[in-house]
């Protein structure tokens, strides 16, 4: 009995956080004890990041009553947004319709397009260079900056721009 009235004199702490966790949680209804487990782990890790930020920053987010749900916004933002940026790099086109709109809305469309035109101009085509005789099927990356043809090893001059030797004579 004085077990009990110990803890119950001494739980306020953790009554506060159950209440911080519960205002906004990431846990969803799953019958999976170790992701039950993994997700109250992040509801308490993103408290702890408020409560340590606020105390940093007190007034970075001004005087506003949802201070907590922007934080929480700003740190899902910044946790995801590098895995997105690595997905959109690999083969946007690719991707599902409604993933694409997705990305969009979340990187902005100017960002991705401009990595999706690297993507397009690096790792389109290969193609017979066009200054060898043709033997062989042997295809090329490798395209001239200047002309915009394929060129083999043998006939480019490479450094980090390359240039047939057909454009190198001209200059």
């Amino acid at each position: 009995l004085r077990v009990i009235l110990e803890y119950n004199a001494c739980k306020g702490g953790v009554d506060a956080m159950d209440k911080m966790v519960r205002e906004y949680s990431c846990c969803r209804n799953t019958k999976r004890w170790p992701l039950l487990l993994f997700m109250n782990m992040l509801d308490v890790a993103a408290v702890n990041a408020f409560v340590v930020f606020v105390t940093k920053f007190s007034s970075f987010y001004g005087n506003k009553n949802h201070r907590k749900r922007l934080f929480l916004k700003d740190l899902g933002m910044r946790l995801v947004r590098p895995n997105i940026e690595c997905r959109t790099s690999e083969n946007f086109s690719g991707m599902q319709k409604n993933i694409q709109r997705c990305i969009l809305m979340v990187l902005g469309e100017d960002h991705v397009l401009k990595n999706t035109r690297n993507e397009e101009t690096s790792s389109r085509k290969r193609g017979r260079c066009a200054l060898c005789i043709p033997r062989g099927d042997k295809k090329y990356p490798t395209k001239c900056d200047h002309c915009q043809k394929f060129v083999c090893p043998q006939h480019c001059t490479s450094a980090k721009t390359y240039s047939c030797l057909q454009c190198t004579n001209q200059e």
